[in-house]
């Protein structure tokens, strides 16, 4: 079984993880992923962002009572917070808010971190969020897809989550393109996110946000790409 020892994975195990992962379809992968793990060792986030509705409508399909995580920064559009609703109630979604503590989104209120301190910010309002729900689960399944970013590019199926030890993180959507997911999309008539008619291809939070083709409108100007959820921050600079 290409699954065994899945409570300890180790490096061989997760090799053969993602050889056969290669051979699946995005739909054949969530099933065999809920085949291997029980509903509630599963931690699923959505940012509600341009391209949440796909992976939503995909689980809501095969895994009806899989729970979704939205870290509520504080700091969304009105638009994302209006597609969420919008999304839950389609996809008849089990959505849980998880925000920062009180006290860090007053600080960046007041320091306005997202100016001068955008990675302070970004881990302050989300990094460690996540870090905080990570331990209770053996999964975290996520929507990037390598085309998005060079970064992303370089992504498996799935790897070690290495910040929280025995945690596998699985990007079933991973090598799927424009052209699939956009079918996708019209098959099922998925709603599109209101900012993306106006011109945002990717869409955070509303500090760091512009318009922009893909995810040229994120952190405009700066060298920076990544929010660090897809990242072992411990590494960053």
């Amino acid at each position: 079984m290409v699954l065994e020892n899945i409570t300890h994975p180790d490096t061989t195990t997760i090799e053969k993880l993602n050889e056969h992962f290669n051979s699946l379809g995005v739909e054949e992968r969530l099933l065999l992923l809920y085949e291997v793990f029980d509903t509630e060792e599963v931690l699923l986030t959505s940012s509600f962002g341009v391209d949440s509705a796909l992976l939503l409508h995909l689980v809501s399909r095969v895994n009806p009572a899989q729970k979704v995580h939205f870290i509520d920064t504080g700091f969304h559009f009105p638009e994302t917070y209006f597609y969420k609703k919008q999304l839950s109630k389609r996809f008849r979604l089990r959505v849980i808010d998880v925000s920062p503590p009180a006290q860090i989104s007053e600080l960046t209120r007041q320091a306005r971190l997202w100016e001068k301190y955008p990675d302070a910010c970004c881990f302050l309002n989300k990094v460690s969020v996540l870090d905080a729900l990570k331990p209770g689960f053996k999964v975290w399944i996520s929507g990037v897809r390598g085309h998005q970013t060079t970064h992303r590019s370089g992504l498996r199926f799935f790897t070690s989550a290495s910040v929280h030890g025995d945690l596998l993180k699985c990007c079933p959507l991973l090598d799927m393109g424009e052209k699939k997911s956009e079918a996708y999309k019209l098959k099922f008539k998925l709603p599109i996110h209101p900012l993306e008619r106006q011109g945002y291809g990717s869409i955070g939070c509303l500090n760091c946000t512009v318009k922009g083709c893909g995810r040229n409108g994120r952190w405009a100007g700066q060298e920076k790409t990544e929010c660090g959820l897809h990242q072992d921050h411990k590494n960053e600079n």
